[in-house]
């Protein structure tokens, strides 16, 4: 799942910008869905996910959840990876939560979750994973895994730590069970740092990416091929331990780009209309 990701963010859908070869490869050698909508705004949108419920059902309808906002999906809900747990399957959030989180009955590993790698807000800083929110900086990179991961994945590019995530889970995956692995991006959101659209390596997003010649969407380009690389390292992790022809393999967007405003991302919903609410 992309974070903020417009639908002319993509090579498939046309875009002469921003090449996206592994996702083009999922959509080519699967199936498109034209016709897929999903909810405007971030915490509905991932709570309609999560639930197949609309989101005014559960009360998470309208402004995405702030930072320590005491609101979460209802513990009445039962979660898709709760539902696929009881089927036996083994479940792993790597990435974004943000449907609430507080106590901790409502966190990823008490709702369905066997391990879970990633930040609970909206969206964190690429590089050190903090959010800042009514003038306090914290960390919110969270690790509820076997062992202790903060060592291995502290400052490292956010998209980058969910890729060897991802990795390492199916590297490691018992094949006498079932998998469900759900990578929640954050790319391609803008963080809160000096410098909102974060690239891996300033040096060799311009030196592949020239050709853009605004600045500031040159480097979501950057931010979304370095997502699109993640992807096919998945793809590459499933294929060596030999789960690629057993595996199913959904790519989505939690909504549309943020193409103005705070936490404006430079995206691009051409020719759609409209634009979503803050995340």
């Amino acid at each position: 799942m992309a974070d903020d990701l417009g639908w002319n963010d993509v090579s498939f859908h046309g875009s002469n910008q921003i090449p996206t070869p592994n996702i083009d490869a999922l959509c080519y050698h699967g199936v498109i869905f034209r016709r897929h909508y999903v909810l405007p705004i971030c915490t509905p949108s991932r709570t309609a996910f999560l639930t197949g419920r609309y989101p005014i059902r559960t009360g998470m309808q309208g402004y995405p959840l702030k930072a320590g906002e005491p609101r979460a999906i209802p513990l009445s809900n039962t979660l898709l990876p709760e539902y696929l747990r009881k089927l036996g399957y083994a479940t792993h959030l790597v990435g974004k939560w943000h449907v609430g989180y507080y106590s901790d009955y409502h966190t990823p590993v008490y709702r369905g979750f066997d391990t879970f790698l990633g930040y609970y807000n909206g969206y964190v800083t690429y590089f050190n994973h903090t959010i800042e929110q009514n003038e306090h900086v914290g960390n919110d990179l969270h690790y509820d895994a076997p062992r202790n991961l903060s060592s291995m994945y502290n400052h490292k590019y956010m998209t980058d730590l969910i890729s060897e995530r991802a990795e390492d889970i199916i590297s490691n995956h018992d094949f006498e069970k079932s998998l469900y692995l759900q990578l929640s991006h954050l790319a391609a959101h803008a963080s809160d740092s000096k410098d909102v659209m974060e690239v891996r390596d300033m040096k060799e997003m311009n030196a592949t990416l020239g050709y853009i010649e605004d600045f500031n969407r040159r480097k979501f380009a950057g931010v979304v091929t370095a997502m699109d690389e993640s992807i096919g390292r998945v793809v590459q992790a499933l294929k060596k331990k030999n789960m690629l022809q057993n595996s199913i393999i959904v790519f989505m967007s939690d909504n549309g780009a943020q193409t103005e405003g705070i936490l404006e991302n430079y995206g691009s919903n051409y020719p759609l209309r409209g634009l979503p609410v803050v995340i």
